[in-house]
């Protein structure tokens, strides 16, 4: 088990690649209309993009409190989501619980995740290989995708 601390928009980007390319089956993320930098990253997309087609077991899920930008703007997110449905899922936050939700979370295989503040300055943590502390954050992060919906607009695209 490793701790990191994460101070700034680069270091989150850094950590962000490094467990997209070591995701295999799963990856959860909570953010909250997927920051530019990160999401729209060439080597964070492919590696998504990696795990959706190579792991028969893969399940991408992705827990926004915002949609419309993400939406409207075309993010390249949503057009993985069209070509991949089967494993690819985007929910937007209950109205009740966008208060309780402070952070943004990137979770893969339930083995190592980052947590990061949605305020800035961006202060946040990595930790690699902790199955104990990553089951928990993937209960939290459960607790609100079961009772997250999809935005409508991303609906119509399916139809």
């Amino acid at each position: 088990m490793t701790t990191e601390a994460i101070n700034n928009k680069e270091q989150c980007l850094e950590k962000a690649q490094n467990l997209f390319q070591n995701a295999r089956n799963y990856i959860d993320i909570l953010d909250y209309d997927l920051d530019k930098l990160i999401f729209e990253n060439e080597q964070v997309l492919a590696n998504i993009k990696r795990v959706a087609i190579e792991s028969r077991r893969a399940r991408i899920r992705i827990l926004l409190h915002r949609a419309e930008r993400v939406i409207k703007e075309g993010h390249r997110i949503v057009a993985l989501l069209e070509r991949m449905s089967s494993c690819v899922e985007l929910r937007v936050l209950s109205w009740e619980d966008i208060e309780q939700v402070y952070k943004n979370i990137l979770l893969v295989d339930v083995s190592s995740f980052y947590e990061t503040t949605n305020y800035h300055p961006i202060s946040g943590k990595v930790v690699y290989s902790d199955r104990k502390a990553a089951l928990e954050t993937e209960k939290w992060f459960e607790n609100f995708w079961y009772r997250a919906s999809r935005p409508l607009d991303i609906l119509r695209l399916h139809i």
